[in-house]
């Protein structure tokens, strides 16, 4: 078993070298007294079956801004604990029907292996991105009036308070904007105080211009 979970590791590593160069995957074992209760074969079989079939990672791309991600998996729990089977998923999407039509394919896959799909905790709303908005070419032109360039506008794959915002109030418009952070979520995360000001001042004008 150690041998065949060894081969495996190796041959993920080479899969992914050249994306993830540094990857390590460590075997461990541990010698017990008493052995844990298992699943029968053949359920272990439908639950292998079910982790394999759900989608993990990208599963639709934006048609509205080209290279983005629109809705994505992750597949990133799967567990036995006293003889029950779980899998429990991460889902992302700008779009809140494409949520749910994730959650639709999450029962058909459950129902099919027997198992029961347990329902959406509650996470992040979906914030589409919208081009046409009038508060965001209000603040590029604030932004290249002030810095004598036009500034980068880009969506990305993440949750944010916006979309939160939006789910409470469709009817409204939102963009994000801020001074520059490098490396964040991490324990080298950092605030460029230079940028600071000129964000402070290119809000104040903003809000001035949306006031008018």
């Amino acid at each position: 078993l150690i041998a065949e979970a060894e081969k495996e590791a190796q041959s993920l590593c080479s899969e992914y070298a050249t994306t993830d160069p540094t990857m390590s995957i460590t075997i461990e074992y541990t010698k017990v007294d008493t052995l844990p209760k298992a699943l029968p074969k053949a359920e272990t079989q439908k639950y292998l079956d079910l982790i394999t079939t759900l989608p993990c990672g990208v599963v639709r791309m934006s048609s509205d801004i080209e290279g983005l991600v629109e809705t994505s998996n992750n597949t990133g729990v799967a567990r036995v604990k006293n003889g029950k089977a779980t899998v429990i998923c991460l889902s992302r999407s700008s779009v809140n029907d494409s949520l749910n039509r994730l959650e639709d394919l999450f029962i058909s896959y459950a129902r099919l292996s027997g198992a029961e799909f347990s329902g959406r905790r509650e996470g992040y709303s979906g914030w589409k991105p919208n081009p046409k908005s009038h508060l965001l070419a209000v603040c590029k032109a604030v932004m290249t009036e002030d810095m004598g360039k036009e500034p980068i506008v880009e969506a990305i794959h993440a949750g944010l308070e916006c979309g939160e915002i939006l789910g409470k109030y469709p009817h409204i418009e939102a963009i994000s904007i801020g001074p520059t952070v490098k490396e964040p979520h991490t324990d080298h995360e950092c605030l460029q105080i230079s940028t600071v000001k000129p964000t402070y001042d290119q809000t104040v004008e903003l809000l001035k211009r949306l006031a008018a």
